[in-house]
């Protein structure tokens, strides 16, 4: 790699010291991009206008986050309702549980997670006497990719009865994500970068991967990790609960979805989370991962000669 590269951008803290520090790899950690992207996503003022922000530290930057989406959640909730009581609705609840499913980016992924996710939230419903669930899935467009249309036509053909009393609504955009990320009580998502996004706005998460017991191995092996979740891998313990491989049945599922709605470990998951915030700092204020990565960018061409008259302004 040394030979290939000039340089290597990284989006996780640990990759430097552990593994390029030692090759002597000229490396960058420049942040996550699913902080910057739901900063983003929330209309936050350190995405948008970042010569305004106040917040001095990743902390900060986080609560920040947390706030902007604690303000659309009322609003968010509503846009769910299911036939709970006026009286409900009036104490500002569209439902007696919003959960949000993310069925992954791959289709196979999707096809395999899709069905096991809803037949865990219907268990999950029954175990814990939940009255009304309002089941919001996100995914991709399906005018435009394989994964919305194959989602779109699998829920078209699970109507009621099928689907219970659960009522099932789909959204594939970013308005749509923002208001499900904003209302969700509790999700259960296919392992992915959208796990990282769900801890980062304080959702108590599920995270399945369904596999046969081959699957498992190969997956150990080639990866030698015990975690699938970016966070529980930096943290080195389960603080996503995770139901992976052949353990991936609707029941283990839904016992999940209950110990994730019973107990958080939002406190810990912050420890972690604060460190995916890079700690790079331009006029003050942490910088985002991509202008981190443009800064390096500019000063490797700068030092080679190669930045081009609009690039050289911005330095």
């Amino acid at each position: 790699m040394k030979s290939i590269f000039d340089v290597l951008l990284t989006i996780l803290p640990f990759e430097k010291p552990n593994y390029f520090d030692a090759a002597q790899i000229p490396c960058h950690y420049v942040g996550h991009p699913a902080v910057e992207h739901m900063l983003e996503l929330f209309d936050n003022t350190h995405a948008h206008n970042p010569e305004q922000v106040q917040a001095e530290s990743p902390e900060e930057i986080l609560s920040a986050l947390r706030a902007s989406v604690l303000s659309r959640r009322q609003d968010s909730q509503r846009l769910y309702a299911t036939a709970a009581s006026t009286e409900t609705l009036e104490r500002g609840r569209a439902s007696d549980m919003i959960v949000l499913v993310c069925p992954g980016s791959r289709l196979q992924e999707v096809k395999r997670s899709l069905p096991l996710q809803l037949e865990a939230i219907k268990k999950f419903q029954s175990n814990c006497q939940i009255r009304h669930i309002s089941v919001v899935v996100q995914t991709f467009p399906a005018e435009t990719t394989k994964v919305g249309h194959y989602v779109k036509q699998f829920l078209n053909n699970i109507k009621p009865p099928k689907t219970g009393s659960l009522r099932v609504f789909l959204e594939t955009n970013d308005t749509g994500k923002r208001n499900s990320f904003a209302a969700a009580d509790l999700a259960i998502a296919t392992s992915g970068s959208v796990v990282t996004e769900l801890a980062l706005v304080s959702v108590p998460t599920v995270v399945v991967y369904p596999g046969d017991k081959i699957t498992a191995w190969l997956a150990k092996q080639i990866a030698n990790v015990s975690f699938v979740s970016i966070p529980n891998i930096m943290a080195n313990k389960e603080l996503v609960r995770e139901v992976l491989f052949e353990q991936c049945s609707a029941e283990a599922c839904a016992q999940a979805l209950a110990e994730a709605n019973a107990f958080s470990q939002q406190s810990e998951l912050d420890v972690v989370l604060k460190q995916l915030i890079s700690v790079n700092k331009v006029r003050g204020r942490p910088q985002l991962p991509s202008e981190v990565a443009a800064d390096v960018l500019l000063r490797l061409a700068k030092e080679r000669g190669d930045v081009p008259p609009a690039a050289a302004l911005l330095t």
